[in-house]
């Protein structure tokens, strides 16, 4: 802009007072005056501000036990069914009436019961599925309480990659004691595509996901050797999280 440098260059050589000429300039210069700036930050600082974590509660069956439009059920066939004596309910569910039954290993985390599906439990295979692992199980109880603080059982970070909370497996540590508590879904944050396994760390029996504000945070960060210091965890926003609901009236 050439006009514009040619006007400032002219002022310095001259040695224009700004009392006298510093309104004029700032006009015709778009110089920015210390109240323009003060209201240009505050807009830059409100633009970035990242937006609330929007919460997705999964709840497949209807009031009456039947499944919801867009929901189906695959049967898992096996010689024994589940155990759900000490079933305590999903710990990513928003209320109660959900189950937790059997080991790590079957993968019966966040389930439901049905009355049109007796003597049968009904797990999610993950929060972007529609389908529902249908098994056998016993003792399953007539309900379960809500947990204190619901863990997501998903999450999407503000870089668009997806996690999933952990539910066993030997992930490695950290020289600072931080451990996993979600691992990556996405291409993008896989071990072959960084070279490096990444998780959402925190301390050990605590809250992987901060909440203090309505744009929830994580830190995401290296694990392997219990004895090599990592890079520090770098913070993301969380976008969406993914809980469960149970609706089926008894």
């Amino acid at each position: 802009m050439p006009h514009r440098t040619a006007t400032l260059v002219a002022a310095t050589t001259l040695g224009l007072a700004c009392v006298t000429t510093g309104g004029a300039l700032a006009a015709h210069a778009n110089v920015t005056t210390p109240a323009d700036a003060t209201t240009s930050s505050t807009m830059t600082q409100s633009a970035k501000k990242p937006k609330a974590t929007t919460v997705i509660r999964l709840a497949p069956f209807q009031a009456d036990g039947s499944l919801k439009k867009g929901w189906r059920t695959h049967l898992v066939r096996s010689a024994d069914p589940i155990d759900c004596s000490y079933d305590t309910g999903s710990v990513s569910a928003v209320n109660g009436g959900t189950h937790s039954c059997g080991s790590t290993a079957d993968a019966a985390g966040d389930c439901w019961s049905s009355p049109k599906y007796r003597h049968q439990i009904l797990c999610l295979e993950s929060a972007w599925s529609k389908t529902l692992t249908r098994r056998k199980a016993v003792n399953v109880p007539a309900t379960t309480k809500k947990p204190k603080l619901p863990q997501p059982l998903a999450l999407q970070l503000s870089d668009g990659t997806r996690w999933s909370l952990r539910t066993g497996g030997a992930w490695g540590g950290r020289a600072d004691g931080l451990v996993g508590y979600y691992g990556c879904e996405s291409k993008a944050c896989s071990e072959k595509e960084t070279g490096k396994f990444l998780a959402v760390v925190a301390k050990p029996d605590s809250h992987a996901v901060n909440r203090s504000k309505a744009a929830w945070t994580v830190r995401v960060g290296e694990l392997g050797s219990v004895e090599k210091s990592y890079p520090a965890p770098k913070k993301y926003t969380v976008t969406k999280a993914w809980f469960i609901k149970n609706t089926v009236k008894r």
